[in-house]
């Protein structure tokens, strides 16, 4: 017999196929079984010079792969997951890049309203106005001291002393707003003088001509009845006369 040598092997890649092919011919088996540390697609293949001229493709050297150990598999694994994150990260990219591209053509996109915000929609009471002698007028946008006062007394249930309720709103000012009633609380005097006789009238009363109510900080100072009444009907908002500092 001849001298043992090992043809090292490579695992290469050639677009969709790989192959093994030879890279190196050595004699050490020690350094045969160091081509291991290279990875898993390596190995090496023993022959015997006196076979090598008997080489021919109907008479190849057997050649078996060796096993991956369980490191390798895992880091193969890993891998694989990484890869096809990347691919579901392109295709995202790809996706999101499409619809850009149709919103600068121009293009209508449908505009999908939730369920939850198309109730809110629908609940929302209409601006009211207010009515007056032969007819009625918008509520003013904005009130000022004097204004929060006269306009308190005016539609509060109970006797306003108007000097002290412009005393205590001196210096500020109230803004017609459309309010979630989900952040307001009851407060105010009209909160001990539940009256179910008037909050069932303010259930009655058309949406269109109810008074807003006076909200300081989220709580109501005036308009409790309305207040309750509104949650009755089942509206997620209510007009108000928010109050802030400042003329």
């Amino acid at each position: 017999m001849g001298q043992a040598v090992y043809v090292l092997m490579s695992l290469e890649k050639a677009g969709k196929i790989k192959e093994w092919r030879p890279v190196a011919v050595v004699t050490n088996p020690d350094v045969a079984t160091q081509w291991y540390s290279y990875g898993k697609n390596v190995d090496w293949v023993p022959l015997e010079l006196d076979d090598v001229q008997n080489i021919d493709p109907e008479n190849m050297p057997y050649f078996q792969p060796r096993e991956s150990t369980p490191g390798e598999e895992k880091i193969l694994e890993i891998q694989r997951q990484f890869e096809a994150t990347i691919t579901r990260m392109e295709k995202i990219i790809n996706d999101q890049q499409a619809v850009i591209k149709k919103l600068q053509r121009g293009q209508k996109q449908s505009r999908v309203v939730s369920p939850l915000l198309k109730k809110a929609e629908d609940n929302a009471p209409p601006k009211p106005v207010e009515k007056i002698k032969g007819g009625s007028q918008p509520f003013p946008e904005k009130l000022d001291a004097q204004g929060i006062a006269d306009y308190i007394e005016t539609y509060a249930n109970y006797e306003v002393d108007n000097e002290m309720v412009y005393e205590n709103f001196r210096g500020s000012h109230a803004v017609l707003k459309l309010v979630p009633i989900s952040e307001l609380t009851e407060g105010g005097r009209d909160q001990n003088l539940q009256n179910k006789k008037n909050e069932n009238a303010y259930l009655k009363e058309s949406l269109k001509t109810q008074p807003p109510a006076v909200v300081e900080n989220g709580k109501v100072l005036d308009g409790n009845h309305r207040l309750r009444a509104n949650v009755r009907r089942g509206l997620t908002h209510m007009w108000c006369y928010v109050v802030m500092d400042g003329d």
